[in-house]
């Protein structure tokens, strides 16, 4: 729902949204325009038993720095780097949470992948890019599994210490291998490529695919917690990860790929 990345003009907007299974539900089509540090969005309305019924219709929220505040909204948004945030936020009438990563791979396109929850629970996740309105209306399609797009994809990584690296994907089937400035960094493979699935490797947990979005959560060794969504956008694999320590985070990355 939400594209905050600098921007002005009018943005078009298409989500795919998800059932906590892995069904897709709906494609939202969204129009955003940004003037005077907000944005106004309109949203087409979907069925009123819908779990994001509450947040359709036409909004307008308000940017004050970290700060969003908006109709029946108040959230925050942490940048990253200057092409990746994370945004968290509540909407009290609806009674959702909202939590989720912003991407800006390059200056005309925004990604957004969001989780809303109700308490503990995800009720949908949302899958959107977002393009400016003279482009035409952005579209996920192709192949969902960076693999078997490219064997090997390559970019930039913001390491926890803030420093860019270079980083290096190599796929093989359902396993992938990182690399970053050229020493293996992380190892995931699949079981099966499904909603839901069982994942080894460097993490070792739980995967849950949603449309292009592929989510992770999983221990690396005994003590380190690790969540990871990786979401395929066109030429763009973008990914954010966040490592936890007795309940406390330790540090994050992000990283932006295309085909090597």
């Amino acid at each position: 729902m939400f594209y905050l990345m600098p921007a002005t003009g009018e943005w078009q907007s298409t989500e795919i949204l998800h059932t906590p299974d892995g069904r897709s539900l709906e494609a939202l089509c969204m129009v955003h325009t940004f003037d005077d540090e907000a944005i106004t969005q309109q949203v087409d309305p979907l069925p009123q038993s819908h779990p994001l019924y509450e947040l359709t219709g036409t909004r307008r929220h308000r940017v004050q720095g970290s700060h969003l505040t908006g109709h029946d909204f108040v959230g925050n948004i942490k940048q990253i780097t200057p092409w990746a945030s994370r945004i968290q936020g509540l909407w009290p009438r609806a009674g959702l949470v909202t939590r989720g990563t912003l991407f800006s791979p390059e200056p005309a396109c925004r990604v957004a992948v969001l989780d809303y929850y109700v308490g503990r629970d995800v009720v949908a996740t949302s899958v959107g890019v977002a393009v400016p309105s003279h482009n035409g209306p952005p579209a996920f399609s192709g192949p969902s599994w960076p693999g078997v797009v490219a064997a090997a994809w390559q970019g930039t990584f913001r390491d926890g210490d803030g420093e860019i690296r270079h980083i290096e994907r190599r796929y093989n089937g359902l396993k992938l291998d990182e690399f970053v400035d050229e020493s293996r960094m992380f190892s995931l493979e699949l079981e099966t490529w499904a909603p839901d699935a069982v994942a080894g490797g460097t993490l070792t947990g739980l995967a849950r695919v949603r449309g292009h979005a592929l989510h992770l959560s999983g221990m690396q060794g005994p003590a380190l917690f690790g969540e990871m969504v990786d979401v395929l956008a066109g030429e763009w694999l973008l990914g954010f990860r966040m490592w936890t320590r007795a309940q406390r985070t330790r540090w994050s990355e992000v990283y932006r790929l295309r085909p090597a």
